[in-house]
């Protein structure tokens, strides 16, 4: 399937259906085996820690993700907030709102995002968006590669759908998997709010204390979410056509 296809999902062939399926029994694999869970896994650290870095960045505090190799995982370690950083960052909507000046639609879209981001970025809740958002690049990342693997878009070789499919599947019942656990098994949550040698508290557990919730809680708003990863990945491929033209006619140049 090329990018120029028009299909729809309910017009997915054969072949694409096997490719699918592949990367399904793939990821059902690196789950129950722990060597190719670690590989797997590994992937899904680097994207983790990407994500914290990525939107710790974006709100002012530099940041260098790693691998943990004295506790396993990952870990992001950002410094004080740089005024100098969200002044760069806040030139970059404004400029973005400027460039979108002389089309209406794509005027009050930039704005609507320069506003949001605002309101985000001078409240105490950024950083529930830097904590969040570990295991939510995790769940972007398995949205693109299962949109790839519906799609064939920068495809090369047949052989990357099922293993875009595979990751993308992976991330999604990893998740899953990690959510329930928290929800249901306390001795998980124990070992959880352990966080690493009793140093550094885990994501859910400092998003527990912002929301003044439980793990339990924010485990089951994270598995709601991981829910519709797929959902979400079969509607953008059916509609893919109509969101292009509707993206093009917002923000391109009259």
């Amino acid at each position: 399937m090329g990018e120029d296809d028009k299909r729809g999902f309910w017009e997915l062939e054969q072949e694409d259906w096997l490719h699918i399926g592949i990367g399904l029994v793939i990821a059902i694999v690196a789950l129950l085996v722990p060597i190719l869970g670690y590989i797997f896994g590994y992937l899904g650290i680097l994207v983790h820690e990407m994500g914290h870095t990525l939107f710790a960045w974006m709100f002012g505090y530099p940041s260098i993700p790693a691998f943990d190799f004295a506790y396993g995982g990952g870990v992001t370690r950002w410094q004080e907030r740089s005024t100098f950083i969200r002044v760069l960052v806040w030139a970059g909507l404004a400029a973005l709102v400027f460039y979108s000046r002389h089309r209406r639609p794509a005027l009050i879209a930039a704005a609507t995002l320069a506003v949001c981001f605002a309101l985000v970025d001078m409240s105490r809740w950024h950083r529930a968006v830097m904590f969040e958002m570990g295991h939510g690049t995790e769940l972007i990342v398995a949205i693109i590669f299962l949109y790839r693997a519906l799609s064939g878009v920068a495809v090369k070789t047949p052989l990357e759908r099922p293993l875009y499919a595979g990751v993308g599947f992976f991330l999604v019942l990893h998740n899953l998997r990690f959510a329930w656990g928290l929800m249901t098994d306390s001795y998980k949550r124990e070992l959880y709010s352990e966080g690493k040698a009793s140093v550094d508290m885990m994501d859910f557990t400092k998003l527990m204390h912002m929301t003044a919730t439980s793990v339990e809680t924010v485990a089951a708003f994270h598995l709601m979410v991981t829910l519709a990863v797929i959902p979400l990945a079969c509607v953008l491929f059916h509609y893919r056509e109509w969101i292009g033209e509707k993206l093009h006619a917002i923000f391109a140049k009259s």
